[in-house]
């Protein structure tokens, strides 16, 4: 009899603790070590920022803009020579701004949070380019940083 009593307390303080955790939803995610990054999108500009640094995408022309700090860097916007493809014995070159369609969507994997970028349906020669898609992800790492020693 002993024996049931403690096993029901177990159980009922186990129960009592658990389950307000599991029902509390997730915890944000700089509480659980991944970056503090934002992803936003204003007219025809998409915004990583960081606590230190921000990256700005432009969809239109796929040009990108780094912030770092007192540094900024800008890239160069998409042109006609960007990617080489072979496709159906021919060697072209395609713009990637050019694709037929762009898809620009938030991308948050846990431990890295940006922008991905697929691009689709090239054309050359007038003619649609099936099946060569190109996905490609602009993201703020997350770092690892070991805790502080306590002695």
């Amino acid at each position: 009899m002993h024996r049931l009593i403690v096993h029901c307390f177990v159980s009922i303080v186990v129960f009592y603790f658990l389950v307000p955790a599991a029902n509390a939803g997730p915890q944000p995610a700089e509480e659980w070590g991944a970056p503090a990054v934002t992803v936003s999108h204003e007219g025809t500009q998409w915004i990583i920022a960081g606590q230190k640094n921000k990256v700005i995408l432009n969809d239109s022309n796929l040009s990108m803009t780094i912030e770092a700090g007192p540094v900024t860097w800008t890239m160069a916007p998409s042109s006609k020579d960007d990617m080489l493809v072979d496709s159906a014995g021919e060697r072209f070159y395609v713009r990637l701004a050019d694709a037929g369609k762009v898809a620009i969507t938030p991308y948050k994997t846990g431990f890295k949070s940006g922008v991905k970028v697929r691009l689709e349906q090239f054309r050359h020669k007038g003619l649609l380019s099936a099946g060569n898609e190109l996905d490609l992800a602009s993201c703020s790492p997350w770092r690892w940083r070991a805790p502080p020693r306590s002695w």
